[in-house]
């Protein structure tokens, strides 16, 4: 059986040499994590959710959604949870003691998909590059317009969602993005996080992921390697 950290103190006393992860579930994911080898490791995810309660959402409370996959995991443990106020539906601490990794999650509500999308670009533009931002759900940008003045990220980028290539690539440099439609679902998130912490380059990264897609979904590793290399 699982253990469950209650405290997020207990956790957090070794956060100087851990790698912080900040996830937001809701209708975005921003994920960020700072590897550097001196200071506080950190990152951020932004996931985003279908409209209903987090605890029944797709991409976050479903059997295969962030937090439900995460908290089943068992080299996860969920360290804090919390009902969020405003847009935001729930927020979650999760950390991995073999990784070192915290990862905290805010779960949005589904109606501020645009300004999530804008605020995830707009914090890839300004983050220091030891940092890893993902975002996941929904391709927003196939929907609407972020009246953005393209810039240059340093920080490691993510997006799990549909042709992530095409839509997101005039804003960033990503270092995971996808060429079809797919399932922006936690199996392929974790396996590239995991691969990014153990400092993997790009190409293991996104055939990390690849192989975690291929098991879950049921199709071959070439076929989810489709979805995540330019081949």
């Amino acid at each position: 059986m699982k253990k469950k950290m209650n405290n997020c103190l207990n956790v957090k006393a070794g956060i100087n040499s851990a790698h912080w992860v900040k996830w937001l579930a809701g209708i975005v994911v921003f994920l960020s994590i700072n590897l550097s080898v001196s200071g506080q490791d950190t990152a951020r995810i932004y996931v985003a959710l279908w409209d209903s309660p987090a605890a029944e959402d797709l991409y976050c409370g479903k059997k295969y959604g962030i937090n439900t996959f995460f908290e089943n995991d068992p080299d996860w443990y969920k360290v804090e949870s919390n009902t969020g106020s405003g847009p935001i539906k729930e927020k979650v601490i999760f950390y991995n003691r073999e990784k070192d990794i915290y990862m905290e999650a805010f779960a949005y509500h589904s109606d501020s998909i645009t300004s999530a999308i804008k605020e995830f670009i707009s914090a890839a533009y300004i983050a220091p590059k030891e940092e890893l931002l993902i975002y996941v759900g929904h391709d927003g940008l196939m929907d609407f317009y972020p009246n953005l003045k393209p810039s240059t990220n340093k920080c490691d980028v993510m997006v799990f969602s549909c042709v992530s290539d095409r839509y997101f690539s005039p804003y960033l440099n990503m270092k995971l993005s996808t060429y079809t439609f797919m399932a922006p679902e936690a199996y392929a998130v974790m396996a590239a996080i995991e691969a990014w912490a153990d400092r993997a380059d790009e190409t293991e990264i996104r055939k990390s992921a690849a192989r975690a897609y291929a098991q879950y979904q049921r199709i071959t590793e070439s076929q989810a390697e489709s979805t995540f290399l330019n081949q």
